[in-house]
């Protein structure tokens, strides 16, 4: 409700908080104009503006108009309106008819109830609102009296019950939880759907769309012919359904005897056919959902005298009821299998309970093609009362038959039985934490499993409450894939089959953990890792075959370390994962698996585990290499174990610290327990820097400080020089480098720093060699850091640098021309040997006459100097010296003549 006026902003000392946004706290209260006494007590306004007030009318008991709406801004000063406000009776809507209405087929319903007064008699505000789960549907309402509304139905797009409400004054709606339903039905299974021939079967129908109209009826049909009911006068089937809610209807099935085919001649027998539905007249479902007839099956003994069958109360077996079905004919037997719901119904006394049954076939394996003699597994429920009673059976979860005697004996039990599983090989020693047994029992009782007896208890198996025995091996375990066994004390019972058979069985005669799994052997194939931190926390995986997990019979998988035993994560049937525990370090265990502790598997290939120290790492020797990898880096360290015989996990493991790409690995070779080499990786960018760390496992690794920087060498050049310096260096081109303290090159002993160094190119002086007139080859090697030192294979040579005595002819044209040059120490038989000759700037290759001659030819020389030489080179560096004898003339021949001559010379 809002209140009109002015000032009420302004009537405040403060309207604003610290931030600047507007403080306003108005308070309104009601009043009874007459007495002047409070009708509620002072709340807090909804919202306030400087003309108006938001509040919410009173919930009062009684109608009333004379309150007096008042507002404060401290709880002191009062302000009153002097318009009365009147509160009405608010409107209540019993019940609408029609309750329910088709999908998008629009009409009015009325609406009764009382209160269904405006000031205006025409009401103009009226309107019915139709709620669904999303929205609320409002439509037109027209005010009949005070008890009636008439309001037009909503178009809706699907099935769905509404809430239905009116308002008078389109601000308050009706509460009453009335309900307006949009039907439009449809079916999608009937439960149960088969039922037996004597009727009398209570069917429910599940679908959605659904309406309670009071008309809902069912009929019966094939291909969509009417099926005639009635044994006197025979007409289309009709029955009458109950509405359970939007999603359920119920009807009764009639006797079988009743329902005839459309042509009257004869009885629907076993045939299948459709139940369609109805909610208001003669417009049914078309979803062609099946029900069938079936004959009662035959129920046999459960004991061969047809005594009770007796059961300790709380025991976790079951009975075993041998059963022949009828099938219909013409049926499939499978699709009528899954038509069946099982269920046991135990009486004992006044108790009566339900459970799920299981059918099996039965006796083991059947000798019935058509599977017909089967049996029903009843689970016995847990039960408070004890005593004679019955057991009864249904196939379609409502139908019982069988009235089998049973009695429910006082509580006796297992308490646990360790363990619950073992290979199908058996031999498994299984121990059984027992209650309520004596040595009474000894001698009386004998395990089962599954069909295979053992002698009945000795007294040297039983010791207090505990009885120890061992798993005997599956029957013909090369036709079995193994599975649950029960295992129990019986007794030896003997059933008679329908068919005249007669089947001896041990019955369970006391509860409960009472299943035994056997499994197919176990294969173990990989194991990896095979070594972990000694403090534990290693995740080992196992591969092989026929893994499983168990958790109903605490059948899980677990890894045995030596004789440490730890629960594994089952992942699938050819993979589980365990975490190694806690161990001496450097020792050195068998690692297996197990599901029991006890039994490990029948293949598996030797798998041992070593607990280990971490590794230390304190240097490493070199710090750098090529990019290409390959460059064998010298370890030093603590801890280092033997690990080689695992090259995929005992690894030198390097990851980039300026790129984010995974983790390079490589081998170790192990050298002793503080030594060992690595192998760096190819595959980097130039100037990439890596982290070294070793990892015994693949999965753990050490934590240095240790790193790795990675260059590119493209060439060297020259690998050659003068024995005497001469001022040349030698060129090393790549990418990566560093200009850092110790970038130096090493010509045999002599080791030189080098003058240049940036991103792509190190310069390193060459020296004069020890020996300045021989030829001859030093190694070469250079370093990044002044202490890793690469070693160049091709190494670097010294020769003897030539001496040029004369040129012929001493002159050339600027278009080029042919200059042999002679003189002695001429050579290009060493490597990197690059003989080129130089007039100016021009250079061109020289050709090796003998050891003191060399042809020098010129296309062209440009640019001469005003004095030109002609100079050699054995690395096309290192130039022999500028004298007279090495003097050139350079000349730009315009014209020659004459132009020709004869072949013999002379011109």
């Amino acid at each position: 409700m809002t209140l009109f006026g002015s000032g009420y902003l302004f009537s405040r000392n403060s309207t604003l908080n610290n931030d600047g946004s507007k403080r306003i706290q108005y308070w309104y209260r009601f009043v009874d104009k007459t007495t002047g006494k409070n009708v509620t007590e002072p709340k807090k306004v909804l919202d306030a503006a400087d003309d108006k007030i938001v509040i919410r009318t009173p919930q009062l008991d009684n109608p009333s108009d004379n309150l007096r709406v008042e507002v404060s801004p401290d709880l002191d000063r009062w302000f009153g309106c002097d318009t009365p406000l009147k509160i009405y009776q608010s409107a209540v809507v019993t019940s609408v008819s029609p309750n329910f209405g088709r999908i998008k087929n629009k009409g009015t319903l009325k609406a009764y109830g009382h209160g269904f007064d405006c000031e205006d008699p025409s009401c103009p505000h009226l309107k019915c609102s139709f709620a669904t789960k999303e929205a609320r549907i409002l439509t037109d309402g027209k005010r009949i009296d005070s008890n009636t509304v008439q309001c037009d139905i909503p178009s809706v797009s699907r099935p769905e019950v509404t809430q239905f409400s009116i308002t008078l004054n389109g601000y308050d709606f009706t509460n009453d939880n009335v309900t307006f339903t949009f039907y439009d039905a449809f079916i999608l299974a009937l439960d149960p759907p088969i039922v037996p021939m004597e009727g009398d079967t209570k069917v429910k129908v599940i679908g959605y769309g659904f309406a309670d109209s009071g008309y809902i009826k069912v009929k019966f049909e094939i291909n969509e012919q009417d099926l005639l009911c009635g044994q006197i006068e025979k007409k289309p089937c009709r029955y009458p359904a109950d509405y359970l809610d939007s999603e359920d209807l119920l009807f009764v099935a009639p006797p079988e005897a009743d329902v005839f085919t459309s042509d009257g001649k004869q009885t629907i027998r076993y045939k299948p056919f459709s139940v369609e539905a109805s909610i208001y007249g003669d417009s049914f479902t078309d979803n062609n959902i099946t029900l069938q007839y079936y004959d009662q099956p035959y129920v046999g003994n459960i004991t061969v005298d047809g005594s009770p069958y007796q059961f300790h109360k709380g025991s976790a077996d079951g009975i075993d009821v041998p059963i022949q079905i009828n099938y219909p004919n013409d049926t499939d037997h499978e699709e009528f299998r899954r038509k069946m719901n099982l269920v046991c119904r135990y009486t004992v006394g006044d108790e009566v309970i339900i459970v799920q049954g299981t059918l099996q076939k039965h006796p083991l394996p059947s000798t019935d093609k058509d599977n017909k003699d089967v049996g029903i597994y009843c689970p016995v429920p847990k039960m408070h009362n004890d005593g004679p009673g019955t057991l009864d059976i249904a196939i379609n979860g409502q139908n019982f038959v069988g009235d089998l005697p049973i009695e429910a004996l006082p509580q006796l039990g297992v308490v646990n039985i360790n363990p619950q599983c073992g290979p199908m090989r058996g031999g498994t020693h299984v121990t059984m934490k027992t209650q309520g047994f004596g040595e009474d029992d000894i001698g009386q009782l004998f395990f089962t499993w599954a069909t295979v007896c053992t002698t009945p208890i000795a007294k040297s198996q039983f010791d207090v409450d505990t009885i120890t025995t061992v798993a005997p091996p599956v029957p013909k375990p090369v036709n079995s894939t193994g599975g649950i066994a029960f295992v129990f004390f019986a007794m030896t019972h003997k059933s008679k089959f329908i068919n005249g058979t007669e089947h001896i069985s041990n019955l369970n005669h006391l509860e409960s953990y009472n299943q035994y799994l056997y499994y197919e052997k176990l294969i173990v194939k990989r194991v990896y890792p095979h070594s972990g931190y000694y403090k534990g926390g290693t995740p080992v995986v196992l591969e092989g075959a026929f893994f499983f997990q168990n958790l109903q019979h605490h059948c899980t998988p677990k890894c045995k370390f030596g004789d440490k035993i730890v629960e594994a994560e089952y992942i699938n049937t050819v993979r589980i994962r365990c975490t190694s525990p806690p161990d001496t370090k450097d020792n050195y265990v068998k690692l297996t698996l197990t599901y029991n502790g006890e039994d490990l598997p029948e293949e598996q290939e030797a798998a041992f585990f070593t607990f280990t120290d971490k590794p230390v790492l304190k240097s490493i020797s070199p710090t750098s290499g090529p990019t290409t990898g390959g460059t064998l880096i010298s370890v030093v360290g603590e801890n280092f174990v033997d690990l080689s015989r695992y090259p995929e996990e005992y690894t030198c493991v390097f990851q980039s610290l300026t790129m984010n790409i995974p983790a390079k690995k490589t081998p170790v070779k192990h050298i002793n327990e503080t030594h060992i080499l690595c192998t760096s990786p190819g595959g980097w960018a130039s100037g990439d820097v890596s982290s070294i760390d070793i990892s015994f496992n693949g999965i753990e690794t050490s934590k240095s400080d240790q790193t790795f920087r990675f260059y590119q060498i493209d060439r060297i050049e020259p690998l050659s020089g003068p024995a005497k310096a001469d001022g040349n260096v030698v060129t090393i081109y790549g990418s990566g480098f560093v200009d850092q303290e110790g970038v130096a090159c090493r010509f045999g002993n002599k080791v030189v720093n080098a003058t240049f160094v940036n991103w792509t190119n190190i310069e390193c002086p060459i020296p004069s060699s020890e020996r300045e007139t021989d030829f001859y080859r030093v190694d070469f090697l250079y370093t990044l850091n002044g202490r890793d030192w690469n070693e160049v294979l091709e190494g670097f040579v010294y020769y003897e640098q030539p001496k040029i005595i004369a040129a012929h002819p001493p002159f050339i044209a600027v278009t080029g021309g042919n200059i042999v040059v002679e003189g002695v120490h001429f050579r290009e038989d060493f490597y990197g040997a690059n003989l080129t000759c130089k007039i100016a700037d021009n250079v061109v290759p020289g050709f090796l006459i003998n050891g003191s001659a060399v042809s020098c030819s010129f296309d062209q020389v440009a640019n001469p100097d005003k004095e030109n030489y002609i100079q050699i080179a054995l690395n096309t560096i290192s130039y022999t010296p500028k004298i007279e004898q090495t003097k050139i003339s350079v000349f730009d021949a315009q014209v020659i003549s004459p132009s020709a001559g004869v072949r013999e010379g002379g011109t």
